[in-house]
């Protein structure tokens, strides 16, 4: 009977994200790239606050957080506080900075304001579009599927292969019908889903306990550490600044400020991952692993990011427990929905753009739209593909490298917008530099002197970028006009 509700309820959600992009599509402009792949930058403010917290906390925020934080108690959590200190800064003065040049120039992904800023065609293109915003990105979007897949299966006793069909087909469809507008519309549902399977379990924890303060006291009888941090404090500040320098210019949050309506709407972004990161990342999880703790005091500390899911289907009555999956499917969903119109606009715009350059193939822009459309049943059939099979090296790479390797892009960004001196060859070479660096302290030199690899990746790539900068011909003064920086 428990699967039964639960499977009803998430057949109903699954009909409605697939309703909320067949809305979104009528409101389309017919052939208009810059329309579906950034909705033509009419997003307004409270649908732009609910996709940009959406997009953020992908199925980590239910699981893996969770897990952290069950393993290595406060450490988890004051990683993430990182946020509420250097992330949102950036969010406001970096974000207003994308958005107004975005509507400016008419830019779609991520590399149009970087080889328009520096004039750098193909080489750029590749490397930010098929390096940055394609490899790093890709392997996320299989995690979200396992995650779901693993989820409906525990839930509704489906096959994991089949389970992970079924959402590799929802998100297919609907990524491809709605594009932006319909991502959107989806995520903002999907993000109160989400806040909403949090609170509840939250609630429903303290409730059970008998109120917030034997919750504590139960959850420190069953593990005396779990407040205290069990990381050495400069791993947990420098592996909290990689990801908090980094979330800006995230390349599927990037998007976000493209889509805004205006600076309000663009401001907006910045403001929805704030309140997620005060709501899932940092207030309740020290509630919810307390009663992770009473409920399951000694689980294998390699399993531990499947416990939230354990506990909603064994102890929470049904109707809570569909909540609480239709929770995970929809902070994984929505991930992965703004990591495919992403990818798929790197193959459709970047791609296109560098090979249209070098060769006669001429596509209007409704046919590239149309590729874009397929660019994404591509991409979530690949994304099937690598879910079924074991994970190998290349993957390992992918996702390790993925959040300080966005991080690469803050001192082109940051140097593009306000640096008159900085120029493509110092963007490039700063990149390549950076891009071994992390190789080699992610995978040979495990983060020196306790520092974690982004940070090491970060500061090789700034120094390259601006010693070679300094060292080569400067951009052109039409360019820098073009950006405010020379009158």
């Amino acid at each position: 009977m428990r699967s039964v509700f639960i499977m009803s309820l998430v057949v109903l959600y699954f009909v409605v994200c697939i309703g909320l992009a067949l809305y979104a599509k009528r409101s389309e402009v017919k052939g208009s790239k810059k329309d579906y792949f950034v909705a033509s930058g009419a997003i307004g403010s409270v649908i732009l606050f609910l996709t940009a917290l959406a997009t953020a906390f992908s199925a980590f925020a239910y699981m893996g957080q969770m897990g952290m934080v069950y393993n290595y108690g406060s450490s988890a959590i004051w990683n993430f506080f990182h946020y509420a200190i250097f992330s949102y800064p950036f969010f406001f003065i970096i974000g207003s900075k994308l958005w107004y040049y975005g509507g400016k120039y008419g830019y779609v992904t991520p590399a149009d304001f970087i080889v328009h800023r520096y004039e750098s065609g193909s080489p750029m293109r590749f490397l930010v579009g098929l390096i940055i915003c394609v490899y790093f990105s890709i392997f996320y979007i299989v995690i979200q599927i396992k995650g779901c897949g693993w989820a409906l299966q525990e839930a509704t006793g489906i096959s994991s292969p089949l389970a992970m069909l079924v959402i590799t087909l929802l998100l297919a469809l609907y990524v491809a019908l709605g594009g932006m507008r319909g991502v959107a519309y989806a995520d903002a549902m999907q993000a109160l889903l989400l806040v909403a399977g949090i609170l509840f379990i939250a609630g429903f924890m303290i409730t059970r306990e008998g109120g917030l303060v034997n919750l504590f006291a139960k959850g420190m009888a069953a593990d005396p550490t779990i407040l205290q941090p069990k990381q050495p404090f400069k791993e947990i500040f420098s592996g909290g600044l990689v990801m908090a320098l980094s979330m800006p210019l995230w390349p599927m949050l990037w998007t976000k400020y493209y889509s805004a309506k205006n600076m309000k709407a663009a401001y907006s972004v910045g403001t929805g991952c704030g309140l997620g990161t005060v709501i899932v990342t940092v207030s309740l999880p020290i509630i919810i692993v307390c009663g992770l703790k009473i409920a399951y005091p000694h689980w294998e500390s390699g399993k531990a990011d499947v416990l939230i899911i354990k506990y909603a289907l064994e102890l929470m009555p049904p109707v809570l427990a569909a909540l609480i999956v239709a929770g995970l499917l929809a902070a994984a969903m929505s991930t992965a929905a703004g990591l495919i119109l992403l990818v798929s606009s790197v193959f459709s715009v970047d791609i296109v753009e560098a090979v249209q350059k070098s060769t006669s193939l001429k596509l209007s822009e409704k046919q590239i739209v149309t590729s874009g459309r397929i660019f994404v049943v591509v991409i979530m059939l690949i994304s099937f593909w690598l879910a079924l099979i074991p994970l190998g090296q290349l993957v390992k790479i992918g996702i390790q490298m993925a959040y300080p390797g966005y991080l690469l892009a803050v001192p082109l960004v940051v140097g593009g917008l306000w640096w008159r001196r900085a120029n493509k060859y110092g963007a490039i070479w700063g990149l390549v530099a950076g891009l071994i660096t992390l190789y080699i302290t992610i995978f040979v030199t495990k983060n020196p002197m306790g520092i974690a690899a982004g940070i090491w990746g970060l500061v090789v790539c700034s120094v390259v970028f601006i010693v070679v900068s300094l060292l080569t011909k400067p951009t052109s003064d039409k360019t820098l006009r073009e950006f405010g920086l020379i009158k």
